[in-house]
């Protein structure tokens, strides 16, 4: 269904022999406004996977690109409207289950394909994939063996021409993720703990850590990430449910801006769920969903809502609490620097040190000498009020500490 901005209908088509069925499902537009989309194509039980181009005018099917000729489920896709060409990842499950990227042009020719496989780990999972505006393409990976439960998550950019320009290690797998205008690379997740908590990062194409924020909820409750968006400002939109007491809970989007403060939040109802949205030139954002019917999780009416870039009350912000051990601190010099005792972890190589504040902002990131038992940081200009400082190694949150400061 397409829509005018003042919500008259242009047109409605079905589409009863394909099956684009998930929350996941992306519609990804090219710069003439045409519709690609990725799934499955029926009838049952052979369900192939497809990629299909759909008219901006009319929502006529132009074609329908069969991607391989076995039984694979859609995982993501991901549009490159610079060299024009389609992303589709798919996943075959089973005893040898493997993630599979493949690439199309804009004709829905099969370009390319290739298998994500790493030789020192037994399975890999791609969570998730992104083309930027250069039409660089982000994967985002979990690999481990069979034997362990330890992760090992990644953030791998490549070129065009599939080589790797940098691998980063994450803390925690990432639920949703985008890139805005200036190539810098969001990512948004629920993090666990006393209080529950959302976690977004922001890295420059680079794969440098600009940012961390957290968003706090009150109450222990489950937070889905439903849809995470920027606009042509870089400010970031994420649609969340949020639980500001036991008995009040809803689903709000929120706006932040590039740097990651909390500008405005619009309240929807528990009932309202929210899955995709978009942003217009004026700033008016449009957010579509599913009403629910009452005593349903899932089923409902569609919906779609109208948003001036504008908004009500804004939820506080904090770091989470953490279970890792406390850090020893202490001033040395002229008060201007932070000392460290790191001796109960100067066994450990490539460590970096962070301090936040309480908004979530990092405000100093420093790598550590190998081995180092002491540290000592020059601080940069800070106001008053209560740090964090984090020891990260292999991008493991491993120590932390807290200190008061005041000008």
């Amino acid at each position: 269904m397409a829509y005018q901005p003042d919500s008259a209908p242009l047109w409605t088509n079905y589409y009863r022999t394909y099956l684009f069925y998930s929350d996941d499902f992306k519609a990804l537009n090219d710069t003439e406004g045409n519709i690609y989309a990725a799934g499955l194509e029926t009838p049952l039980p052979d369900l192939l996977p497809i990629l299909a181009k759909f008219d901006a005018a009319n929502g006529d099917t132009l074609w329908v690109s069969t991607l391989h000729n076995t039984n694979m489920q859609y995982k993501d896709a991901a549009i490159d409207t610079i060299g024009g060409f389609v992303y589709v990842l798919l996943y075959k499950g089973g005893a040898a289950d493997y993630f599979q990227i493949v690439k199309c042009n804009f004709s829905g020719e099969v370009v390319s394909s290739w298998q994500y496989d790493t030789p020192e780990y037994s399975n890999d999972n791609v969570n998730m994939i992104l083309c930027d505006r250069q039409g660089n393409l982000v994967l985002q990976t979990a690999s481990g063996n069979t034997a362990s439960t330890t992760l090992s998550r990644r953030l791998i950019k490549y070129n065009a021409a599939g080589q790797e320009l940098w691998n980063v290690a994450l803390p925690v797998t990432y639920l949703r993720m985008v890139a805005d205008d200036d190539n810098d690379i969001i990512l948004a997740q629920r993090v666990s703990g006393n209080l529950d908590s959302m976690s977004v990062r922001k890295y420059t194409p680079d794969g440098a850590l600009l940012w961390e924020t957290y968003l706090k909820d009150n109450v222990n409750a489950p937070s889905p990430v439903y849809f995470l968006q920027t606009d042509a400002h870089k400010r970031i939109y994420l649609g969340l449910f949020r639980a500001v007491s036991p008995s009040y809970k809803t689903n709000t989007l929120l706006c932040l801006s590039p740097e990651g403060e909390v500008q405005w939040s619009y309240i929807l109802s528990e009932s309202h769920k929210p899955i995709k949205m978009i942003t217009d030139t004026s700033g008016a954002v449009y957010i579509s969903g599913i009403k629910l019917w009452a005593g349903s999780s899932s089923n409902g009416d569609a919906f779609l809502h109208k948003v001036a870039n504008l908004g009500t009350a804004v939820v506080p912000v904090a770091p989470p609490p953490s279970a890792v051990p406390a850090l020893a601190l202490h001033w040395s010099g002229s008060g201007q620097q932070l000392g460290i005792d790191l001796s109960n972890c100067a066994n450990l190589s490539a460590k970096t040190v962070q301090i936040v504040d309480m908004y979530g902002r990092v405000c100093l990131s420093q790598s550590l000498p190998d081995y180092a038992s002491t540290a000592s940081l020059d601080l940069p200009p800070l106001h008053a009020g209560i740090y964090i400082v984090v020891l990260w190694q292999a991008g493991q949150r491993i120590a932390q500490g807290r200190f008061f400061y005041a000008p």
